[in-house]
């Protein structure tokens, strides 16, 4: 079955029509097959205004709401029809209808607007009563400090006009504007003011930074006012964000590994000023390790430094939370990075913490085993892609502290000489000379393996020297026994 649906039309008042009358007629005209009602609904700025009803038959109609006393402003009517079966129809569009002498909108730009242009075109629509005709219009545009810097009338006429003016800024501002109607019966129409802003300055990008791993990075760096953010990289990848802030970070995904890339950050602000600045990085290999081994499934890396290493003194690239696990005389202890800098990083040794902040190509020397001598020197070499190159070192240091002894009227100050027990000096040499006995013991076996197979090839070359000498040797008696045999008539 097939269903129909009224067909409804807006009659009067005109659509966008303006009328000083305070009391309106409404008419809407429907036609259906069997109409049952029609419902007249006018809506002002904030809500329904007026909600009526009247029933209907035969199959066209023609209805008039009549309203009196509506109030001054903006409205939007449309008309509700329905028939026997319960099918509806309206108006495609709501007609609107202007209570009032004369109205001004502003057209462009919009309200809260940006702009690097100085020349700057405003345009502006006033339409007034049937009635009366436009006489005149008014631009006028004010700065951030209230005052009137711009005041500019036309002649205009007709019911509806529009009219464009043009100003140009010549200084960076925050800036209100509008315009001012009049008709022939001095009646004023006065929109609502819009802001505009002139800004010709580019942002200032800082901080720039880059945060990767093996397949990915985080580009970070801050602006001095909002912009937006977008970076292009090396091999095509892009990836932007629309929202303005100072603070950027943009995600990359889907780079290779142990690869160096190049990269364009670039920040708009609102009024299209727009700065760039690049930058490259390298990611990490597809699998870390470092000193003696050890790392962790959760992205922490774990370094296990074995005892000749940090006796020889090694060298660590590391990143935030990152590791570095080793022993002393007096216990097991680490090394991990809290926060790494644009040119210094902030590092905690434990068993019992020590927060150090070390700038690049910056030493320390730590007392962990002993209050009399230091046992660990810790350098911080560079900081690449957000990660600290720090080395670590066992070291053998006697700390000399000056104590004063203070005797009745004896004002003399004595250096005393810290006491450092004979097993901990013993230890240190202990572990010094078991190293350098392995490096000896290392080398005499490797010594000893080389000279063993250069023997073994010399006898060799030998053997075969004496073989090729018997061969030889054999050839010649029987050349001789031939000759022998023939001289004597015999045959062989």
């Amino acid at each position: 079955m097939m269903l129909y649906f009224p067909d409804v039309s807006l009659v009067s008042p005109l659509n966008n029509n303006i009328n000083l009358s305070l009391n309106q007629s409404f008419i809407c005209n429907a036609s259906d097959w069997q109409l049952a009602n029609v419902t007249f609904r006018i809506w002002n700025s904030s809500e329904i205004y007026y909600n009526g009803t009247r029933d209907l038959s035969g199959t066209t109609n023609e209805t008039n709401f009549n309203l009196i006393d509506l109030p001054k402003g903006e409205y939007v009517w449309n008309c509700f029809v329905e028939d026997v079966l319960g099918n509806f129809g309206s108006a495609a569009d709501n007609f609107s209808l202007t209570i009032g002498e004369i109205v001004v909108d502003l057209n462009s730009p919009v309200n809260e607007s940006y702009t690097n242009v100085n020349v700057t075109n405003f345009s502006c629509v006033a339409r007034t009563d049937v009635a009366y005709e436009l006489a005149n219009i008014s631009f006028r545009i004010w700065n951030s400090s209230g005052d009137l810097i711009r005041n500019e009338s036309r002649n205009i006429s007709g019911l509806e006009n529009t009219t464009n003016f043009s100003y140009t800024f010549l200084e960076e501002d925050d800036y209100l504007w509008g315009c001012v109607a009049l008709n022939n019966n001095s009646d004023v129409g006065d929109g609502v003011n819009f802001s505009i802003e002139y800004d010709v300055s580019l942002p200032v990008i800082s901080d720039l930074s880059v945060d990767a791993s093996t397949s990915s990075a985080v580009i970070s760096w801050t602006t001095d006012e909002v912009s937006n953010s977008s970076v292009w990289m090396s091999g095509g990848t892009w990836s932007n964000s629309s929202e303005y802030a100072t603070n950027h970070s943009i995600s990359i995904s889907g780079l290779s590994s142990s690869t160096g890339y190049t990269y364009v950050v670039r920040s708009c602000d609102k009024a299209t000023n727009c700065v760039n600045s690049s930058g490259s990085f390298t990611t990490d290999a597809q699998s870390s390790s470092g000193g003696g081994g050890g790392g962790s499934s959760s992205g922490v890396k774990v370094i296990e430094v074995r005892p000749e290493e940090i006796f020889m003194g090694k060298s660590f690239l590391i990143g935030v939370n990152d590791k570095i696990s080793f022993n002393l005389p007096s216990g097991s202890h680490s090394l991990t990075v809290s926060k790494v800098g644009k040119d210094y990083a902030e590092i905690v040794v434990m068993s019992e913490p020590l927060n150090l902040n070390l700038s690049v190509r910056e030493e320390v020397k730590l007392n962990l085993s002993s209050s009399n001598y230091y046992d660990l020197a810790i350098r911080l070499n560079g900081i690449s892609n957000r990660k600290a190159n720090v080395s670590v070192m066992r070291i053998f240091e006697i700390i000399e502290v000056p104590e004063v002894l203070q005797k009745e009227n004896d004002t003399s100050i004595t250096p005393i000489s810290p006491v450092v027990r004979d097993d901990e000096i013993q230890d240190f040499y202990f572990y010094k000379l078991l190293f350098v006995a392995l490096v000896v013991i290392s080398g005499g076996v490797i010594l000893w393996v080389l000279k063993s197979n250069e023997e073994d090839r010399l006898a060799r070359k030998n053997a075969r020297i004496r073989e090729r000498a018997r061969r030889k040797m054999r050839k010649e008696k029987d050349e001789e026994l031939k000759k022998e045999l023939k001289r004597l008539g015999l045959k062989i």
